[in-house]
């Protein structure tokens, strides 16, 4: 339970409340770097740690991480991590369903 309200203290829900909130005081260029590195701070490295410190107490660090790799949400963020970085697009068909996120 303190690793989530440290989480929830150390890096708040940038990607939500920023986009609402950071465009207008910085502009929409600006804000739009600064929501994605808050984005990637959670879901590339804040999730997997708290995963892998969840683990059993008497695993080891590797199986810790072994474990915490096998998640479905840190795989899909580190998916689609990769998936960005290869340069890929969302197909024109799905754009409508996000405007609104």
């Amino acid at each position: 339970m303190a690793i989530l309200r440290a989480m929830s203290i150390a890096d708040p829900s940038v990607p939500f409340v920023g986009s609402a909130v950071l465009p207008l005081i910085f502009g929409a260029n600006d804000s739009a770097i600064t929501i994605g590195i808050c984005t990637l701070t959670i879901n590339v490295i804040m999730l997997p740690i708290a995963f892998s410190a969840f683990g059993d107490n008497g695993d080891t660090v590797s199986a810790r991480l072994k474990n915490t790799f096998k998640k479905p949400l840190v795989i899909a963020a580190l998916l689609g991590f990769i998936l960005v970085l290869c340069g890929s697009q969302m197909p024109t068909q799905f754009d409508s369903i996000f405007t609104l996120i």
